[in-house]
């Protein structure tokens, strides 16, 4: 594996801070790719390549549902879970990724240390929010 592919924008910028600390470089030695394109993966660096998704359509949807399920139950009919809306999304190529034949021998050993000694980072967006604010101030 050359890269990681996290859930979201926070978890990755959490593993990429936790593999600089281990003196590895992004995207040279591992790429990251996060979900959501929140304001801070375009402030951090390297910026984070992410996956944009539309949070005020998804907002929107979410409230047409609500809406909907309410006027069904006040209807005493049940609602459908079989609907299934899917957003335009966007993939936000940045500098937190590179082409996979650049990288360095040590590919496979980054991608357990990602995973086996950043996964307290990755579990709790608090502390990767307060190594930002600690960081970026």
């Amino acid at each position: 594996p050359t890269a990681v592919f996290c859930a979201n924008d926070l978890m990755a910028i959490g593993a990429m801070k936790c593999v600089f600390d281990e003196g590895m470089k992004v995207p040279e030695d591992i790429s990251f790719v996060g979900f959501d394109d929140v304001e801070v993966a375009k402030m951090y660096n390297p910026t984070l390549t992410t996956i944009h998704q539309p949070f005020e359509e998804k907002g929107l949807q979410a409230i047409e549902r609500l809406i909907d399920m309410i006027k069904l139950q006040n209807d005493k009919q049940k609602p459908s879970s079989s609907d299934l809306i899917v957003l335009p999304h966007e993939l936000i190529v940045r500098q937190s990724t590179s082409k996979a034949s650049k990288r360095s021998k040590e590919v496979v050993w980054a991608r357990s240390f990602v995973l086996e000694r950043c996964s307290s980072i990755l579990s709790d967006p608090n502390r990767i929010l307060a190594w930002q604010d600690k960081n970026h101030s």
